[in-house]
């Protein structure tokens, strides 16, 4: 008998386990059942920013605000834009120098940063509570106010010149871009997280690059265009709702809210690279802040320049491949990407208990509960392998969109038998009569435990909790309950599971089955299509439209 084969009989043989579990669900259920999750509020100012709240006290208070203006809304010719937005946030400002903020920062926050994401950039703040107010001005100064001067940029280009170097050296994280990029066709979702390495490239370029998208007045003209009032939410834990909103109108009230445009056919063309040459070309350097509005000068402004509504233009699943062999590499890094669910859709939360139940596994790990060393990757794919370094799976669902992905990183010589082992495993989800090790009930509860246990382990964190306020504010203008969550979690079925995997991960000639692939690596990976279709036919994931499972 194979060692796979022994592992997987060893788990039902393991007393403590379905103990262990069954004591945890008990007790989880019987504190949310006493527990009072703090009310969610929220408040839409006339400039139409919403202000979101959990409505309680705390010493230690987190600040976030969402502003709808990521890669997707970028265009070829600002690509990397908001990226270096948030490389160039809290420095200097038409209020403070880069000194005051420095001594600011010091004097009232814990911790203070700007995340760049595909559809959102999200100004951050962690402090004590009686700093909310200065804390909302540092915010909102370094968002409304920026200088951009040319010296800030070109530290900035610098910056991710060498961010880039180093993203390159990391196969993985650099194969999660280029899979996000293939898999919407580069558009919408698809657009690179990024800048073009053209831009940034001083080794042959010199300093600043010559011929960069990159300068100051097109960063000023970006800023401008995508941080409308209507594209804004201010969430905030750890505080009085009322005065949220009341500093939220001081600083940002000032702020003129335009109607966005419907039609994708306008939002096509407002987003053409030639209107946005004129709007950069139109703008003068400052030469002071005096002369500034905003940051911006007067005769740049773009007040009243409609943009496209949020989530436009829309995100479209394309799949593809996308190979690049490097003869030097020792590994063969592979990527292997599906369409998966929106936010909104109602087999999202299953999805996310299939990704938990699959987990991951590497060839180092330094054990302890909540590892996932009991999950399918690590006890079917992992445990007793030679020559395979890591395997791994990741749910990323958006607002119009989602994107599920299996990789592996191995050696050459055992490519086609892993790849064989990831296709038995969701197999194993998809056609559980099928198979002789299909999905226990155990693996089930014990992988809706793992998701539940993190997202209550997420909230603990004052700035996880607030970022994912504006976050569902931004998209639904409403938080959904964490106890409704949960519910929606405990409700999930096996049932379920084949329904959703086989809705997913069966693949066919259109539609969600069309698979995206990419890979790096020696000269084994330029086969690693055919290897990959070699797999899914084995074991039966490749079927014709309208073929059903269950």
């Amino acid at each position: 008998m194979s060692s796979r084969l022994r592992n997987r009989q060893m788990l039902p043989s393991l007393p403590a386990l379905p103990r262990l579990f069954a004591t945890s669900k008990l007790s989880l259920h019987r504190s949310l059942s006493t527990f009072a999750e703090p009310p969610t509020r929220i408040t839409t100012l006339p400039n139409k920013i919403k202000v979101a709240t959990n409505d309680v006290a705390a010493h230690i208070q987190a600040v976030g605000v969402t502003v709808a203006a990521g890669s997707r809304y970028e265009t070829d010719e600002t690509r990397g834009f908001s990226y270096m937005l948030s490389k160039l946030a809290f420095k200097s400002s038409s209020n403070r120098s880069v000194t005051d903020y420095a001594l600011d920062m010091e004097r009232y926050v814990s911790t203070l940063a700007c995340h760049v994401g595909r559809e959102t950039l999200l100004y951050q703040a962690h402090f004590p509570s009686q700093n909310l107010s200065p804390v909302l001005s540092l915010v909102s100064d370094t968002m409304l106010h920026p200088l951009i001067t040319p010296g800030e940029v070109e530290e900035s280009l610098l910056g991710a010149s060498y961010e880039l170097m180093l993203y390159d050296e990391k196969a993985d994280a650099f194969l999660m871009e280029v899979l996000q990029n293939v898999a919407f066709g580069k558009k919408a979702l698809g657009r690179p997280n990024l800048p073009d390495p053209v831009d940034v490239d001083f080794t042959e370029q010199g300093i600043p690059p010559i011929g960069t998208t990159i300068t100051p007045e097109r960063l000023q003209a970006f800023r401008k265009l995508w941080f409308r009032p209507e594209r804004i939410v201010v969430s905030g834990t750890g505080m009085e709702h009322d005065e949220l909103v009341k500093l939220t109108e001081a600083q940002f009230g000032h702020l003129p809210y335009v109607a966005p445009i419907q039609t994708g056919e306008d939002s096509a063309r407002a987003l053409s690279t030639g209107w946005f040459k004129s709007l950069a070309s139109s703008l003068t350097p400052i030469s002071s802040p005096e002369e500034s509005v905003g940051g911006l000068s007067a005769a740049g402004s773009m007040d009243l320049i409609e943009v496209p509504p949020i989530g436009q233009p829309a995100a479209v699943y394309t799949g593809g491949v996308d190979i690049d062999v490097r003869p030097g590499m020792e590994m063969c890094h592979v990527f292997v990407g599906f369409e998966g669910l929106d936010a909104n859709d109602e087999d999202v939360y299953a999805l996310a208990v299939i990704q938990m139940l699959l987990g991951d596994g590497a060839s180092f790990s330094s054990g302890g509960p909540g590892k996932g060393l009991l999950s399918r990757f690590y006890t079917g794919v992992m445990i007793g392998s030679h020559g395979l370094e890591n395997v791994n799976s990741m749910n990323l669902p958006y607002s119009d969109g989602g994107l599920f992905a299996v990789s592996l990183t191995c050696m050459p010589g055992v490519l086609q038998k892993y790849l064989n082992r990831l296709a038995v495993e969701l197999a194993s989800i998809m056609k559980p009569h099928n198979l002789t090790y299909p999905v226990q009930p155990i693996e089930l509860s014990r992988a809706k435990n793992r998701l539940k246990s993190a997202m209550l382990y997420a909230q603990e964190d004052p700035r996880v909790e607030a970022e994912d306020l504006g976050a569902q504010v931004m998209i639904n203008g409403k938080r959904m309950p964490i106890k409704e969550m949960l519910a929606k979690i405990d409700a999930v079925s096996m049932g379920d599971l084949a329904r959703v995997a086989n809705r997913v991960f069966a693949r066919g000639n259109s539609g969600k089955g069309k698979l995206t692939v990419v890979a790096r690596g020696p000269e084994t990976v330029s086969q690693v299509e055919s290897m990959v279709n070699r797999a899914w036919s084995s074991k039966g994931l490749y079927v014709g439209p309208g073929t059903k499972w269950v």
